[in-house]
């Protein structure tokens, strides 16, 4: 499925879930990124977890194979937001760059499924995982959201929905 702009729906979708968590970084302060709350991690960990999934699946495209563990858990794109702006700027044009043509090949996804467990390795689709990773990370800026509005910093509320969620409202205020 496409958009209006010619670009896959599925695509479009993880771009728009960077934006939302380049959103956040222009709402917060530094220290803010870096440091965690009374009952959280820093908001600058749970960006780059969600970053770093769209990284190992980018990485993984031209193999076939994505291991989501295989993250590089990077302490300093945590703290560091111009370090997280320049990694999620490239992911984006990355991910921009993924073709039409090859959202429904096979791929390959490497996972630990549950705790003590060696990680599973399934079948899946490109665009399969794009739905994924762009859900997931809007996942965690709902979480990100709930942060900073404790922290007392307003965003806003259509950046922590759901695209599905968002659907719904949307249709059900008509």
């Amino acid at each position: 499925m496409t958009i209006a702009n010619g670009t896959a729906a599925s695509v479009q979708g993880c771009i728009e879930a960077c934006e939302r968590c380049g959103q956040v970084l222009d709402a917060i302060t530094p220290e803010h990124f870096a440091s965690a709350g009374r009952d959280h991690q820093p908001i600058g960990a749970h960006l780059r977890h969600s970053l770093e999934h769209m990284i190992c699946f980018v990485q993984g495209l031209p193999d076939g194979l994505v291991d989501y563990d295989a993250r590089a858990r990077d302490e300093v794109m945590e703290r560091d937001p111009a370090v997280f702006r320049k990694a999620l700027n490239e992911l984006k044009d990355s991910i921009r760059s993924i073709s039409p043509e090859c959202l429904s090949d096979a791929i390959r996804v490497r996972q630990t499924a549950s705790l003590d467990s060696e990680p599973v390795v399934l079948g899946s689709t490109v665009e399969r995982e794009l739905v994924f990773l762009s859900s997931h990370t809007i996942h965690h800026v709902a979480l990100v959201v709930q942060f900073c509005r404790e922290e007392g910093i307003e965003l806003p509320e259509e950046i922590s929905l759901a695209y599905s969620t968002s659907a719904y409202l949307k249709n059900s205020l008509r």
